[in-house]
């Protein structure tokens, strides 16, 4: 439809209109009296609110600073405003919604406006969250009481259903996650997880269910079920993106219907119609150009599932760019603009990209993290350990050794061959020795670090005590194995997920065995050892976040 084809179609718009939109009516009004024709801004308002239904919100939103100067130039005010009232949408733009709104108590008469998306610390149009009285007395079994922030986070799951249950390691996500697919009615319920959760996962359902309703992906097609358990690294198998080759010779994804169509066909897991789908760990989609990002990411597009539930023990609304990732996920409009939530959100810097020939911008260290807060809390729901009553109290004891004359005179040749290597190949690393010593000689001092975790470890299972220990490497982990014997059972990324169950199983059933010993990547995901009720770091990766993740 051409320019003025759009304007004659807005104005019989206009002309027929029975509703109550006052932008609308006053087109109608001046239209009919030829008083004026519609502009391109009018016609695009026609078309886009014809049908609008108004909102009411009455609920009052922080607004960013630069809008708050707009206002107060615009509306001559005296005061900055921080905050604005908004009483009631009545339609929407691109990038504005069209609103009654009231910047102080004052005011006389309500202002209507267009208030810019970007400009509300909020998300204006979402529902307040209702209290659905649910009665979680037959889900209190099996020594397993629900909680009171698990009763809280399944209201939330199910009044939105999709958000980010982001709460701290050990209080109960797949719980809450598992029972929000029982007491919402799901049918079919796919969890994408890694492959070393896959058995947590269908030990946790099976708790509530019957196992013949789980079944577990393992790489070939599965026989359908209402639980469907499937790790990242297998996706691939299930679904498959369609590509093609444009124009210039490059491999895009197709837009060909023809295309998308066959490889749905193919799909068994388009093809079992998920009416809710989990994503645990979902901080791992943190690279959006990954396959395992851009398969969830067409398939959930694709496939359009009722409920969406990423859950997820890491602080990501400190990490705003793998934040932003998921967000884009789930729809949510801050997500919207990439060089806004960019420039707003990761300290955006544009820089002069000579092979695009262009202007780019590259994120940078997360801010104006209380705006993003703000922006999200709608769909994010996070709480921590010292938040809730009744969790046991984490007692952090840290331990100092040190190297004998001869470790110590072992340790620096190893750096000075070290360096000296690295010269003779024209690289200096001389001023980076502390980049060295947290990488290249972190397994060395791990390795003499076990005779001390020995004599810790010694004394923790003479009380009767049970004990996990972690380690970065394979040297130590082996070494600490020797020594303990039968009393221990090693967890690393090289067993098969069945040694990883036995070996889980082992500690928390088999009195016989005291201690688990485990690589600190594998170990320190998904597990709940509640048995045992020390730990020992015998050896720490330079990201501490898997420390944290252990614990």
């Amino acid at each position: 439809m051409n320019i003025v084809d759009k304007i004659i179609k807005a104005g019989e718009i206009v002309k027929e209109y029975t509703g109550t939109n006052p932008k609308i009516l006053e087109l109608q009004y001046r239209i009919t009296r030829g008083r004026g024709t519609l502009s391109d801004f009018d016609v695009k308002y026609v078309f886009t609110n014809k049908d609008y239904i108004e909102k009411e919100v009455n609920k009052t939103f922080k607004i960013s600073a630069w809008y708050g100067e707009t206002l107060k130039e615009k509306q001559n005010l005296e005061f900055l405003p921080v905050k604005l009232k908004i009483i009631k949408v009545i339609g929407e733009m691109e990038n504005s919604f069209h609103c009654y709104v009231q910047y102080r108590l004052s005011q006389k008469y309500l202002l209507l406006t267009y208030v810019p998306k970007k400009a509300i610390w909020g998300d204006i149009l979402a529902d307040e969250i209702q209290d659905l009285n649910i009665d979680f007395t037959p889900y209190d079994k099996e020594g397993r009481e629900v909680r009171l922030h698990q009763k809280i986070g399944i209201n939330f799951l199910l009044n939105r259903r999709k958000a980010i249950i982001a709460d701290d390691m050990g209080l109960g996500k797949s719980m809450t996650c598992i029972l929000a697919s029982m007491i919402g009615e799901y049918k079919r319920i796919l969890v994408i997880c890694p492959a070393s959760l896959k058995s947590n996962w269908e030990r946790e359902i099976s708790i509530y269910n019957d196992k013949k309703d789980i079944i577990i992906v393992d790489g070939s097609k599965w026989q359908e079920a209402k639980y469907t358990i499937i790790n990242y690294d297998i996706l691939h198998n299930f679904y498959e993106i369609p590509y093609e080759e444009n124009e210039d010779g490059k491999i895009v994804k197709s837009r060909k219907k023809v295309n998308i169509i066959e490889s749905l066909k193919n799909s068994q897991l388009f093809q079992s119609q998920f009416d809710l789908v989990i994503i645990d760990e979902c901080h791992n989609l943190s690279v959006n150009s990954s396959s395992r990002f851009q398969i969830i990411k067409d398939f959930l597009s694709k496939s359009k599932p009722d409920s969406v539930f990423f859950v997820t023990g890491a602080i990501i609304a400190n990490d705003t760019m793998n934040l932003y990732n998921i967000l884009t996920l789930l729809k949510c409009p801050v997500s919207d603009d990439y060089n806004y939530y960019v420039s707003q959100f990761c300290s955006g810097k544009k820089v002069w990209n000579k092979y695009l020939r262009k202007e780019i911008i590259i994120p940078g260290e997360p801010s104006n993290l209380e705006e993003l807060s703000e922006k999200i809390k709608h769909l994010y729901i996070r709480r921590l350990k010292e938040e809730i009553g009744g969790v046991v109290e984490k007692r952090r004891n840290i331990l100092y050794y040190d190297l004998t004359p001869e470790e110590e005179k072992e340790y620096n040749e190893l750096t000075e061959k070290y360096l000296e290597e690295q010269l003779m190949l024209g690289r200096d690393l001389t001023d980076y020795k502390t980049l060295i010593e947290s990488t290249l000689l972190n397994e060395y001092t791990a390795v003499k670090m076990v005779k001390n975790t020995i004599v810790l470890g010694d004394k923790i299972i003479s009380n009767g005590d049970k004990l996990v220990i972690i380690g970065c490497f394979d040297e130590e982990i082996l070494q600490l194995k020797e020594y303990f014997g039968d009393k221990s059972v090693i967890y690393n990324g090289k067993m098969t997920n069945k040694q990883k169950d036995l070996s889980e199983k082992q500690l928390m059933e088999n009195d016989k065995i005291k201690i688990i010993i485990g690589n600190i990547k594998s170990i320190g995901v998904g597990l709940n050892l509640t048995v045992a009720h020390h730990l020992i770091l015998n050896s720490f990766l330079w990201v501490p976040s898997y420390s944290f993740q252990g614990e």
